[in-house]
């Protein structure tokens, strides 16, 4: 199997993937050519005693045995927590990669007796494929079901679902508030202080609040604004995502780089200009003599 689309594994790991999946290969080995026959029996074929009978199930069930020890060989080795968005299609992809490799395996062995193969059982190639997706696909559900990120975005707070359904004064000139029978000469103090604002450069009513927060705080209240998950944060600015969640809590501090990027891709969801606190930058105790 090749080296594509699977996240980076140790050189450890990768070793102990291809001794381990080698003696899976022996195993199947031991246990697949046993069953090869000769290509010549048939129904009319003649014996001296009793058929030989056979062993259809018993030779699905050694390939959906041994393709799953191989698939979990690897996708053990996979990262489980926080959850990657990219899981799905690398657990996907090894699927594929097993299934060529376990019918490649099955073939090697047929073809280590010219004489004989695995007809006899009324096995074909189209089945044993069908057989080993059926049972990866299963295993994947049962065994790897947190794996999948979630594709629909977290609700947004109720205040910010009124602010967001308000209609906002900016909107509404003054010629349309004179045909609505308001006597702007004669409006209330309340009335022409929100003129006043509609007049300048008010905030976005979605803007963050005045009160002083971390770069944490911050960052995720702004995250949930723009309905954008972590995951998916960390894919716009190019990051991995356990960088976002470590940002988040406040236990590793982004670049000038990264926090750029933060301002930048925040500003095109939210339609308005971003900026977030300077992060604290966090040092190490210094140990006393």
């Amino acid at each position: 199997m090749d080296d594509k689309d699977r996240p980076n594994l140790s050189l450890g790991d990768l070793t102990n993937i291809t001794d381990e999946r080698y003696q899976a290969d022996q195993a199947a080995w031991n246990v697949l050519r046993p069953l090869l026959k000769p290509k010549g029996w048939s129904e009319e074929t003649r014996f001296v005693g009793p058929r030989p009978p056979k062993e259809t199930s018993k030779f699905y069930l050694i390939l959906s045995n041994y393709s799953t020890e191989v698939f979990f060989l690897e996708a053990n080795r996979y990262p489980r927590y926080p959850p990657n968005p990219h899981s799905q299609n690398w657990l996907t992809n090894l699927a594929r990669r097993v299934e060529d490799h376990v019918i490649g395996v099955v073939r090697d062995i047929k073809a280590s007796d010219s004489e004989k193969d695995f007809s006899y059982h009324d096995v074909a190639e189209d089945e044993m494929r069908k057989t080993i997706q059926q049972r990866l696909g299963k295993e994947m559900k049962d065994r790897f079901p947190v794996e999948f990120p979630r594709s629909i975005p977290p609700p947004l707070p109720p205040h910010v679902e009124r602010q967001m359904r308000a209609p906002s004064l900016r909107t509404v000139t003054p010629e349309q508030l004179r045909k609505s029978g308001i006597d702007l000469e004669n409006a209330s103090p309340l009335l022409q202080q929100l003129m006043a604002m509609a007049g300048s450069k008010a905030e976005n009513p979605l803007a963050p609040p005045k009160a002083e927060q971390s770069f944490g705080e911050e960052l995720d209240r702004l995250l949930l604004l723009a309905r954008t998950t972590p995951e998916r944060m960390a894919e716009m600015i190019d990051v991995d995502p356990t960088t976002v969640y470590r940002h988040k809590s406040g236990k590793f501090s982004p670049t000038r780089t990264t926090l750029a990027k933060y301002e930048k891709a925040l500003s095109g969801i939210l339609d308005y200009e971003v900026k977030l606190p300077t992060p604290v930058k966090r040092h190490k105790a210094r140990k006393r003599q």
